[in-house]
């Protein structure tokens, strides 16, 4: 509430700094202890295939598969969710 009132630079300014917060909180719906949902849930990567990839990627995936797996146990809704990233967002 209230984000609409605020100066369009400021909005952006919000937004800019918050979207990667943002993002990592939305990633864990697409992703389970097993892989990763891609194209829209039409394809499905899998974590040993991601740990497989040339350096740095397959280190910099684990971390982010670790931290959905905690995430999911939490088991917000998508309305939970949207409030969660609006508290980053204007945090």
């Amino acid at each position: 509430p209230g984000f609409v009132d605020l100066f369009l630079n400021d909005q952006v300014t919000l937004l800019k700094y918050g979207v990667h917060e943002a993002i990592f909180a939305m990633l864990p719906s697409l992703m389970n202890k097993d892989g990763l949902l891609v194209a829209n849930g039409k394809g499905f990567v899998t974590r040993e295939f991601l740990r497989s990839l040339r350096k740095p990627f397959g280190e910099i995936m684990e971390p982010k598969f670790e931290f959905a797996v905690k995430f999911n146990a939490l088991e917000l809704d998508d309305s939970d969710l949207a409030l969660f990233v609006a508290a980053i967002i204007l945090c």
